[in-house]
């Protein structure tokens, strides 16, 4: 299994990574063409927004940069596309001049809790971390700085973006940090600060630097991922201003595992008609055309005064190389701001991409299935300019809604799609035993599973046994409490009506919900029995040969579920073939690969362990040949 920390949190500032989960299929995206949209804060100029569960109560929140008050602000969501009441929290102290233009959310001190990241444009050099308590609160912040570790006393820098990723292999989330010295100067910087353990970093590392010309910005965004597929976290960063293509570059520095990046590869950004190069900034890495490359999504702004900013897309040809890049233009003189996610439910990355100097409050382009985009969709309305994708409506994989941060008019949700109803519980009233009467008795042991257990909203149930009695016995003679199927004995003493086991148990949807219920299974007496209208298969004379090798490809329930720390995946394969199988939390980041490459013909499991991760509804997706499903579980710390 190859877990991806790196991976879990790719929230970089100003530009949230995410990855198409499966969802249903929907005829058009369902986001609404003009004001009046959802309000979630209306305090504000909110230059940076995140989504993620503060609170651990299953439902996601939204955690806003305030630029004009210093203050990081949570606020609450009902699942339902519903707020509640903002809570504040200083981003740095009193003392220093800075605010919170940027945010990145993370798991920083691996305590199951979100942790917020925030950084200024100031020429301090300064960051700083506020850790959550799991209720939906951040404590003090703890300042950081960035400087020119070849000249210590040199700190005049502006840190322009952050990331979160494990970088050296240790299984804790490090911090990498993208900036340029003294504002727009000709020196850009990567930083990577290693995490001690309990969210504790070590002195800033220069891992990479750039010189520009006057007035370029060397080091404008950076973000994290696995490009090449070897398990180690890699770095992206743009750097971006000039205005004849001398000047923006997409830089992969890849990583060995240890920390270091040994191996660059660097990328000119496409020139437009105009023979200009717009200026690369936000970037997102993501599986464009589904065949298991990683690409590069990159939006760009208009430096030529031409209004043709758009995403340029880098696809990844293998072995660390990508193509010369593909523009998409739009109308935006500035896209600064990108997210990307399934919109439609097609199991495509869609992309988003923000117009904070025009009418336009963002556009989205739609994948065509294979990994190109369609034209620009605009959606007006406000000055946007912090942008985040996520399910904040219930509204299922597929629907996600839009956050954007505002100049002005706060921070609102665009609902993409009509709110999902509140959960409901497994239905264990049509409960039965797989086998509800052990004729004729053997002294073997049997296994018994749940039947007819249904769930009113779709999901998938999952059985766990709780308890088996029999009336006989002073001891259950039985097994399989804490797992899926009973094993009870096909015996019964004394007189009467003969052995009756009841067995309890509860059924977990994965949302949240469950249900209790019990089913009995008999060992009758023998008076007046036909043992040929009974089970043969229980008959020792009568034995039933089966053929176990899988006929068709089947993607089983995790068990446990919910789970904590590790649960088990099951899946049958009818025939040898190249298999994936990943794991994405409910915003489509891919936190895990536990499956990647030829599997034989047979059932397979493998063990997910989710110690690094928060609580929360997680998915689980499997591509094998033409095959592909995808199921939900739920880690509950």
């Amino acid at each position: 299994m190859r877990v991806r920390k790196f991976m879990t949190w790719i929230v970089v500032a100003q530009i949230a990574a995410l990855a198409a989960i499966p969802g249903r299929s929907l005829a058009q995206v369902s986001l609404p063409s003009g004001p009046p949209y959802t309000t979630v804060s209306a305090t504000g100029n909110s230059g940076s927004v995140a989504v993620g569960d503060m609170n651990g109560d299953g439902n996601n929140d939204v955690i806003i940069g305030r630029y004009e008050n210093q203050n990081v602000q949570v606020v609450p969501g009902d699942g339902q596309g519903g707020f509640g009441i903002p809570a504040e929290f200083p981003a740095f102290p009193s003392s220093l001049a800075a605010r919170p233009r940027g945010i990145v959310i993370g798991d920083i001190n691996v305590d199951g809790n979100l942790d917020v990241v925030t950084f200024d444009y100031a020429t301090t050099g300064a960051f700083s971390v506020l850790f959550g308590d799991g209720a939906g609160n951040l404590g003090n912040p703890t300042v950081y700085n960035v400087y020119d570790t070849r000249n210590p006393g040199d700190t005049r820098y502006v840190v322009w973006s952050a990331a979160i990723g494990d970088v050296n292999g240790d299984g804790k989330p490090d911090l990498i940090v993208g900036g340029a010295n003294n504002f727009f100067t000709s020196k850009g910087d990567v930083w990577v600060l290693l995490n001690g353990g309990s969210g504790n970093f070590a002195p800033p590392t220069i891992v990479w630097t750039r010189f520009m010309g006057h007035g370029d910005v060397p080091a404008q965004f950076v973000t994290v991922g696995d490009l090449d597929g070897d398990g180690n976290g890699d770095i992206v960063v743009t750097s971006g201003f000039g205005q004849f293509g001398s000047g923006n570059v997409v830089t992969v520095l890849y990583g060995n595992g240890t920390g270091t990046f040994p191996s660059t590869v660097g990328m000119p950004f496409p020139l437009t008609p105009n023979g200009r190069a717009n200026q690369a900034q936000g970037v997102v890495i993501a599986d464009m055309d589904g065949i298991g490359l990683r690409d590069l999504v990159v939006s760009a702004s208009d430096i030529g005064g031409t209004r043709t900013g758009g995403v340029t897309l880098f696809r990844s040809t293998g072995a660390r190389t990508f193509d010369g890049g593909t523009t998409y233009p739009t109308l935006f003189f500035r896209n600064g701001m990108g997210a990307v996610g399934d919109l439609n439910g097609d199991s495509n990355p869609d992309v988003v991409v923000t117009g904070a100097t025009t009418g336009d409050s963002f556009a989205y382009f739609l994948n065509n299935g294979s990994g190109g985009l369609g034209a620009p969709v605009y959606v007006p309305g406000l000055r946007a300019y912090g942008l985040a994708l996520g399910d904040l409506t219930s509204s299922g994989p597929g629907t996600l809604d839009v956050v954007v941060g505002t100049t002005g008019a706060g921070t609102q949700m665009l609902q993409n799609g009509p709110a999902g109803q509140p959960n409901q519980p497994p239905d264990v009233s049509g409960a039965a035993p797989s086998v509800a009467s052990l004729w004729p008795p053997n002294n073997k042991m049997v296994d018994i599973s749940i039947l007819g257990v249904t769930d009113p909203d779709g999901d998938d149930v999952t059985i766990q046994i709780t308890g088996i009695t029999n009336n006989e016995t002073g001891s259950a003679d039985a097994s399989g409490v804490g797992t899926a199927t009973a094993q009870v004995r096909a015996a019964r003493n004394g007189k009467g009506s003969g052995r009756t086991y009841t067995i309890s148990f509860t059924a977990f949807d994965g949302q949240g919900g469950e249900s209790q219920g019990t089913v009995n299974v008999v060992v009758p007496h023998d008076q007046g029995k036909n043992t040929s209208a009974n089970s043969a298969s229980l008959s020792s004379e009568n034995k039933v040969v089966m053929d176990l090798s899988p006929t068709e490809y089947v993607l089983a329930n995790a068990y446990p579920n919910p789970f904590n720390p590790s649960t088990t995946i099951s899946y049958e394969l009818p025939e040898p073939t190249r298999v994936q199988l990943s794991v994405f939390d409910m915003l489509g980041r891919e936190v895990a690969v536990l499956v990647d490459g030829e599997k034989s013909a047979g059932r397979h499991a493998v063990r997910f362990n989710a110690e690094g991760l928060t609580s929360g509804i997680y998915v689980y997706r499997i591509h094998a040949g033409t095959f592909t499903q995808t199921r939900k579980f739920t880690l509950m710390k």
